[in-house]
């Protein structure tokens, strides 16, 4: 078993016990901690810092620690002695950069492993009291490794159920007609899907939503610069991302109530929390700039919302 905890001005840490009869265990030693000079170095960390929520799993040939701490989720991956029950983490990673905290896993029919979290609020306290509901979970997601032991995300397949009607990009060679298309394209009710797969070019990129009404809702923008080819911005925050060469960007969006959550090429994903006001949701809309003759498809789909009360404020 391993169990959440933390070492006084030295930072969090995974204990691992063990029990014959699991009621009476007996500390093995630490499986996992903070370390200051290694491939697994982090921050420097709250002197009471807690790993908190962990989970320990074989993933393909690797083994895979994922825990919490700080507001944000973390992954780690390496190799288990199983003689010693030692875990040797050669790659780190994060799991969400934004509203996203203490995940768990299971198994599904098929042995995919399935990350579940919980997407946290962002508004006031007072505020969240006054709605009567506080956090919400998010979609599932399949995690896999790529061949260099680094964490793999994407939404299980099962969510594409929720899918209505589409609206596609039909990409031509006019620039003010593929513009137009994109300012067509309409997500209703705040429950909708974006998939945009575009080749990289020259100068930078972007995509953003924004409300149909011109509201102060702080929608999400999507930017790729190609004089910093390995990361993506996010609202102006920087993350790192590693593509292979000629590797197309994809953005997948998914947008319901209060919830945005983007994934970027399966490897970095953020949630978003944007309150609506009052019980009807405006439309949104998306923002191109830079080529559009880059776009290679854009597809919008409709969800089918969970509750048609969804949006209480």
């Amino acid at each position: 078993m391993v169990i959440g905890s933390g070492i006084v001005n030295q930072g969090g840490a995974v204990l691992l016990y063990k029990s014959k009869d699991l009621s009476r265990w007996r500390f093995v030693h630490l499986l996992a901690h903070r370390e200051s000079n290694s491939a697994v170095a982090y921050e420097q960390p709250h002197p009471r810092e807690v790993w908190e929520c962990p989970e320990f799993f074989a993933l393909r040939n690797r083994h895979v620690l994922i825990y919490s701490t700080n507001g944000k989720a973390f992954w780690q991956s390496g190799e288990l002695d199983p003689e010693t029950m030692t875990f040797h983490p050669e790659q780190t990673g994060t799991l969400d950069y934004g509203s996203f905290y203490a995940p768990k896993t299971q198994l599904d029919k098929s042995g995919n492993r399935i990350l579940w979290g919980w997407i946290i609020e962002t508004r006031k306290v007072e505020e969240y009291k006054a709605s009567g509901w506080a956090g919400v979970m998010s979609l599932p997601r399949v995690l896999s490794l790529a061949p260099d032991g680094r964490i793999r995300l994407g939404v299980a397949e099962e969510v594409n159920q929720l899918r209505k009607q589409e609206q596609t990009l039909h990409v031509a060679t006019d620039e003010k007609e593929n513009q137009r298309q994109i300012a067509s394209l309409r997500i209703e009710g705040r429950a909708g899907e974006i998939l945009c797969r575009v080749r990289r070019a020259s100068e930078p990129l972007e995509l953003s939503l924004y409300s149909g009404t011109g509201g102060t809702d702080s929608w999400p923008s999507l930017r790729h610069d190609p004089l910093r080819p390995n990361q993506i911005s996010i609202d102006g925050q920087p993350f790192p991302l590693i593509l292979a060469d000629r590797e197309d960007l994809n953005f997948r969006l998914y947008i319901d109530g209060s919830v945005i959550e983007v994934l970027l090429n399966n490897q970095i994903a953020y949630t978003k929390r944007i309150y609506p006001l009052g019980s009807s949701a405006q439309d949104l809309r998306m923002q191109w700039t830079g080529r559009t003759s880059k776009i290679v498809s854009i597809s919008v789909w409709q969800l089918s919302p969970i509750s048609a009360h969804r949006l209480t404020s």
